[in-house]
């Protein structure tokens, strides 16, 4: 796989390496092209990020029929192509969660995410606790990916 990490600090690309190569070893594969990211936030609002063959994004929002409150919508359906950066990017944000098990909770809540990473014959999932800032920070990376900044 090549990742074009020319914008990014020295130490950023350093950083992104180092995760691809654990979550390669983690998941039993080669290469981060096989690797596919499944995200369901807080609200249930549900991320997919992969690569077939380029990266991309597929956002597939809570209608209010499947909201706990019944009122609340996540929006419009998106899917997008994204960089080969960003994509390193948001597996290195899964990578940093994955690493600290302080975050991660047992059980499903109110406002937790859910992670799986699926590799073609591994996948790893956790739970994070709601509002610690691997969430946040995973959160945030994947809306402003969804909104094209």
């Amino acid at each position: 796989m090549k990742v074009k990490l020319d914008h990014l600090s020295r130490r950023w690309q350093t950083l992104l390496l180092l995760s691809m190569l654990l979550l390669t070893g983690l998941l039993g594969c080669e290469e981060l092209d096989s690797v596919s990211l499944n995200y369901a936030d807080g609200s249930g609002n549900v991320y997919l990020v992969a690569k077939n063959p380029e990266p991309y994004l597929e956002y597939k929002p809570v209608k209010p029929s499947q909201s706990s409150s019944g009122t609340y919508a996540g929006g419009q359906p998106v899917k997008r192509n994204i960089t080969e950066s960003r994509y390193g990017e948001i597996l290195a944000a899964v990578q940093k969660a994955y690493a600290n098990p302080d975050v991660q909770i047992a059980e499903r809540v109110m406002m937790s995410g859910a992670v799986t990473l699926s590799s073609k014959d591994k996948s790893i999932s956790f739970i994070l606790k709601p509002g610690c800032a691997e969430q946040q920070d995973l959160e945030h990376l994947l809306q402003a990916t969804r909104d094209g900044r």
